[in-house]
C-alpha cells in the first residue's frame, strides 16, 4: 500500500448530528476531500486522456471513535490493488494530537472514466507508475 495524500480537516460545528457528534455521512465527504485533493493535485498534462475523470464505485467506512467539535482531523489516502481501470484506495481518519486517536477506517474503490463518465478508461501511467514496486 502507498501513501497518496495526507489532509488535516477542521471540524465545523455544522458537522455535528443530534448526538453531539460528527455524522456518519459526514466522513465520506472528509475521505471525498483528500481523494480530490489528491486527484486535483496530479499533473494531468501528460494522461494519456487528461479529461479523464474518476468515479467511486463503492465506499466504505468502520466508525471507531466519535469525532467531536471543537476538533482538526487528519485524513491519509493510501491506494493499492491497481486493476486496469481502478485502484482501491484506503482511508485513516485520526484527530490531530500527540495520541493520533484513530476514529475510523475506510476505503473506496476508484474507477477511472472518460470525460463523460460513462466508460471506463485505462489508469492513466502516471497513477500505475506510482504502484511500480509496491507489493
Amino acid at each position: 500500500m502507498i501513501r497518496l495524500n495526507s489532509t488535516p480537516i477542521v471540524v465545523r460545528w455544522g458537522d455535528m448530528d443530534s448526538m453531539g457528534h460528527v455524522n456518519n455521512t459526514v466522513y465520506f465527504r472528509y475521505c471525498e476531500q483528500v481523494r480530490m485533493e489528491w486527484f486535483d493535485g496530479r499533473d494531468r498534462s501528460q494522461d494519456e486522456d487528461p479529461q479523464s475523470l474518476i468515479v467511486i464505485i463503492n465506499a466504505f467506512c468502520e466508525f471507531l471513535v466519535p469525532v467531536r467539535y471543537p476538533c482538526t482531523v487528519v485524513v491519509d489516502m493510501f491506494g493499492d490493488s491497481p486493476g486496469k481501470s481502478s485502484f482501491m484506495s484506503h482511508y485513516t481518519i485520526r484527530e490531530d494530537t500527540n495520541e493520533g486517536t484513530v476514529c475510523a477506517n475506510g476505503k473506496a474503490k476508484i474507477v477511472w472514466v472518460d470525460s463523460t463518465g460513462t466508460k471506463s478508461v485505462p489508469l492513466p501511467g502516471s497513477v500505475r507508475s506510482l504502484f511500480d514496486g509496491s507489493s
